[in-house]
């Protein structure tokens, strides 16, 4: 229980971090853009990080929180929990809508979302990555495979994959960005632990 807590810690430090860096608009206000990702990664920060390791946590907080499922199978089921044997929840916020997924093949937690800020979602990415290794008190984080900064029909698409070992456990965190919203997201994140 104390390692669940003391990553539920570190996310909403990293939270808190990723809000104070949201870029500013013309008013000064950060951007509904930015706001849209700072829902998006509290949503990952609540559900995904304070549950690591715990699919079961995930979806009792998806029924706490009174969030509807997906109904399945379908295919816009699948294209968020990877296969049919997934769950997953939509999710309502002020600046954007999204979904919160269980990845049954990977026992990975992930967010995905619309309207949002990719940079600023990237941002939260690399600080979630680094409060993970600090959690598992580490600074060694390898990149499994090549980084991707390519054109796609939706602007630029970023995807990244970053694993994290330590105290036992192995954490992979992925981020999937597209510039511009209209695909089934704009932004997604991902994380899943296992043991060494």
């Amino acid at each position: 229980m104390h390692h669940r807590q003391g990553f539920a810690r570190t996310a909403l430090c990293a939270f808190a971090l990723m809000v104070m860096a949201l870029p500013a608009g013309a008013t000064g206000r950060p951007t509904p853009q930015a706001e849209a990702s700072a829902e998006l990664v509290g949503a990952f920060s609540d559900a995904c990080l304070r549950h690591l390791g715990d699919l079961d946590g995930v979806t009792d907080w998806a029924k706490a929180h009174g969030l509807s499922p997906l109904a399945g199978p379908s295919q816009a089921l699948e294209a968020y929990t990877g296969d049919a044997n997934g769950s997953a929840w939509s999710i309502r916020g002020k600046f954007t809508d999204g979904v919160v997924a269980l990845r049954a093949n990977t026992g990975a937690c992930a967010i995905f979302g619309e309207r949002a800020d990719p940079d600023a979602f990237a941002r939260a990415y690399d600080k979630i990555v680094a409060s993970v290794a600090a959690q598992l008190g580490t600074t060694d984080v390898e990149t499994p495979q090549r980084d991707v900064a390519e054109p796609s029909t939706f602007g630029r698409h970023v995807a990244k994959v970053r694993r994290v070992s330590g105290r036992g456990k192995i954490v992979s965190v992925v981020l999937l960005t597209y510039e511009r919203p209209g695909g089934p997201y704009q932004v997604g994140m991902a994380i899943s632990q296992m043991d060494e």
